[in-house]
């Protein structure tokens, strides 16, 4: 299994920092895409929301997941992951991070899905 850790992070304001919770980016994607052959550590919170389309999402350690518009499906920090449409797709994401995010899981309001050892 080939894994790449991405590491590129935009550094957070004063007063995010203060928040504990930043945005690290937003965007949208419209096209053709092939899934990757690696999967990511990605290190941070992301929300994705599939507008059109059709793709799957793959976690280490777990089953492969269909995704059709209309889902939206989140990933967590340092969880091997890869995704991408079939043919085409329409997607949405924002990726998150900091102390206030963290705590959603020592809370037990959000739970990492179990995983293999990349």
């Amino acid at each position: 299994m080939r894994v790449v850790r991405e590491e590129r992070f935009r550094t957070p304001l004063t007063v995010e920092r203060s928040l504990g919770l930043w945005v690290d980016r937003i965007g949208f994607v419209r096209g053709d895409m092939d899934k990757p052959e690696r999967y990511r550590l990605l290190g941070q919170f992301a929300a994705l929301a599939v507008e059109t389309g059709d793709g799957v999402l793959e976690i280490v350690g777990r089953p492969p997941v269909a995704l059709n518009a209309g889902d939206v499906f989140l990933l967590f920090p340092n969880v091997p992951a890869r995704y991408g449409p079939l043919k085409r797709w329409d997607t949405f994401w924002v990726v998150w991070n900091g102390p206030a995010a963290i705590m959603t899981i020592d809370l037990e309001l959000l739970s990492v899905p179990p995983h293999g050892t990349p």
